[in-house]
């Protein structure tokens, strides 16, 4: 009956710590996502304007972000044509 119990506390934290590694490692994927994300938003930021817009209203800052957007597509595929 104890060899049972022994067994089943072993069992248990083997468990804990699979699951330790996995939330650990999905961490990191997410941390690394978010390093990746930050850096595509950046570029165009400091690149192609995207500070601050000199159109007025909605409709001019649609404008001028489809503009930086079409900007940085166009050197993005320049790149690796």
């Amino acid at each position: 009956m104890l060899l049972w119990i022994l067994l089943g506390i072993l069992a248990a934290g083997v468990a804990c710590v699979a699951y330790g590694v996995l939330i650990e490692r999905r961490w990191y994927r997410l941390a690394r996502y978010r390093v990746g994300a930050e850096g595509r938003i950046s570029h165009p930021k400091r690149r192609h304007g995207l500070r601050r817009s000199r159109l007025k209203g909605g409709e001019g800052q649609r404008t001028w972000t489809g503009w930086a957007v079409f900007a940085y597509n166009v050197e993005t595929y320049g790149r690796y044509a």
